[in-house]
């Protein structure tokens, strides 16, 4: 196929201007004055029809390689409803070098887009649409070609991530149609290490062959092993048996140093003689023995209590089974030696397993 033919079939008229309409008379006399019109607006798609004309100079000039650069960053910045024809611009220039793969999907890429904007009703003017109409005959007609000249391999996708690659070809994710000469190939998933990973197929010219990914590679699994042991489930924190025994201690102590006290100073005010010193003795002798029969039901009550909490601490407890996961065993280091005769005298060598 000619460069001349090629270039009637590209998508010269794309993303045009509005033309600019002018009046052929004068207003009326009476007509409201008109205000001056306010500097144009900057067109957002200026650079993007630059940059198109630039790729479409240099595909004229027979340079494919720097056309496909400026289309491919032009379709990868364009949004598809915008850069749909640019598709179509791609898949004639990589047909023109031979990459057939890449062909295919641009040309593919454009028929579905053509097909959604006008099932949907969004056509342009007649002219442009005439034009579209004669592109998609050209790309269905050009991949019907090429099932007939290559064979397809169909990598099928396999788990998330899985990559592929054709011979020495660029690794790929799995889930696409490469389109190749009639021949061998080896496929290879992944870093191809497993013997399920590699596959050696022979194709030939209109053929398509299905090409199963591998299997995903079993999860790391890491056996861990239980150990069992019972434990004594207490209904309550000791700490309340230390707190109720602690108060019962103090009630205790207050009550034998309160009587040790009414009886120091019973026997004082019976021998004294200074009437002021009496007087202050009973006033204390009173205190100390209220004290005292306070005490008193303080400490049985705490006492009790502290029996009951003690009791219930033992016969309410119970018996849990619990399995928690034993620790891993490493290897301990070590240190080998060896020692072995060679033809120039002996080897001596070391090894350290961590």
């Amino acid at each position: 196929m000619n460069r001349a033919l090629l270039g009637c079939c590209l998508a010269v008229v794309w993303l045009a201007k509005p033309g600019c309409a002018h009046a052929s008379e004068q207003p009326p006399s009476d007509a409201p004055p008109v205000k001056p019109e306010s500097a144009p607006i900057a067109d957002p798609l200026e650079d993007y029809r630059r940059r198109h004309a630039e790729a479409q100079h240099l595909y004229q000039e027979g340079k494919l390689a720097e056309a496909i650069g400026y289309w491919e960053a032009l379709y990868a910045d364009l949004p598809l409803n915008l850069g749909y024809r640019i598709a179509f611009n791609l898949g004639v220039s990589y047909q023109a070098i031979g990459n057939a793969t890449s062909a295919v999907e641009h040309y593919e890429a454009y028929l579905q887009e053509l097909d959604k904007r006008r099932a949907s009703g969004r056509t342009k003017d007649a002219v442009t649409e005439k034009k579209l109409d004669e592109q998609a005959a050209y790309a269905r007609a050009q991949i019907e070609k090429m099932k007939a000249m290559y064979a397809r391999l169909h990598i099928k996708r396999g788990h998330a991530g899985l990559e592929s690659r054709i011979n020495k070809l660029k690794s790929r994710l799995s889930g696409y149609v490469a389109w190749v000469q009639p021949g061998e190939y080896t496929i290879t998933f992944g870093a191809g290490t497993r013997p399920d990973e590699v596959t050696t197929v022979q194709v030939q010219a209109g053929e398509l062959r299905e090409i199963e990914p591998p299997a995903p590679p079993p999860p790391n699994v890491i056996e861990r092993r239980f150990e069992t042991r019972f434990v004594t489930k207490r209904p309550y924190s000791p700490a309340l048996i230390y707190v109720a025994g602690g108060l019962a201690a103090v009630a205790s102590a207050t009550m034998v140093v309160g009587y040790a006290r009414t009886a120091s100073i019973r026997n004082e005010y019976g021998t004294t003689n200074d009437i002021s010193r009496a007087k202050q003795l009973e006033s204390q002798y009173d205190g100390m023995r209220t004290l005292g029969n306070v005490s008193i039901p303080a400490l049985s009550v705490l006492g009790t209590v502290t029996g009951g909490l003690i009791v219930g601490y033992f016969t309410l407890s119970k018996e849990q089974r619990i399995s928690t996961p034993k620790p891993m065993e490493r290897e301990k280091p070590s240190l080998h030696g060896h020692i072995s005769p060679s033809h120039n005298g002996v080897v001596m060598g070391a090894e350290v397993r961590f």
